[in-house]
């Protein structure tokens, strides 16, 4: 909840390290030492300044320091879905390609891919058609 005495609240992203989650195909378990990172979010005007490097190697380090982690997943939208010529893109009007992927940026922090999900969830486009997402399955051993 942002502080009443500031003049403005200026919202930088989130992050969540979680031990439970509702998609078997994150593998999260605390007792065999797998959790998950969810809800990773960093404001658009503030990415490629380092802040969500900065985020995912706090979460990585709290979580083997503080939980004793082995290993860390996450999904993300996979890199098919970022072509400039991919139907579903082209659909909702996204012009503008992530450099890189976020799929590209995690496998550059040690991340590999284990998985993938067609249809992970679904964007509808202004005609109200659903199209289905594909999403990367990315795992790092942290120890």
């Amino acid at each position: 909840m942002p502080n009443a005495e500031l003049s403005t609240f200026l919202p930088i992203g989130h992050i969540s390290l979680d031990s439970w989650t509702s998609d078997p195909d994150l593998k999260t378990s605390a007792a065999n030492g797998i959790y998950s990172i969810m809800c990773f979010y960093i404001s658009r005007v503030l990415q490629n300044g380092g802040l969500g490097a900065a985020a995912l190697a706090s979460c990585e380090q709290m979580a083997v320091v503080d939980l004793g982690a082995k290993t860390i997943t996450l999904n993300t939208i996979g890199n098919e879905e970022c072509l400039p010529n991919n139907p579903r893109r082209i659909a909702m009007g996204k012009t503008n390609i992530p450099k890189p992927t976020n799929e590209d940026w995690y496998t550059h922090r040690g991340y590999k891919s284990y998985f993938r999900k067609n249809d992970a969830w679904f964007d509808t486009d202004p005609t109200g058609k659903k199209w289905g997402v594909t999403s990367a399955f990315l795992r790092k051993d942290l120890v």
